[in-house]
């Protein structure tokens, strides 16, 4: 019991010391906030399959174009996805393949428990 209580203090130091400082805390659940919204959820998945505009996003997961335009800038501005023009055409694709990644971790979290 006694040895218990003169390592604890350490212990809770060094653990303090590696937690995410309140910046960092903010950017995490910003960024995990952003999948939290089942349009979101839908248009990303869509996405890591490939690249599409927004008519064939609207198109594929049933969900008027104002809405997926409203929720491809949220994601645009926290960093999940990308664009590239061609001509008056927008394809949005994946930031990054770490996105795609996200998305499996969490579905294979959901079929494991």
């Amino acid at each position: 019991m006694f040895a218990n209580t003169l390592i604890e203090p350490v212990v809770s130091s060094q653990v303090k010391n590696l937690l995410p400082n309140q910046n960092e805390l903010n950017l995490m659940s910003n960024f995990f906030n952003s999948f939290a919204d089942p349009t979101r959820l839908k248009i990303l998945s869509a996405l890591s399959l490939g690249s599409l505009s927004v008519g064939q996003l609207s198109e594929t997961i049933e969900i008027n174009q104002t809405t997926v335009s409203h929720q491809l800038k949220t994601m645009r501005e926290r960093g999940l996805i990308q664009f590239s023009r061609f001509g008056k055409i927008l394809k949005y694709e994946l930031a990054t393949p770490l996105v795609c990644k996200v998305l499996e971790c969490g579905a294979d979290f959901l079929c494991k428990n």
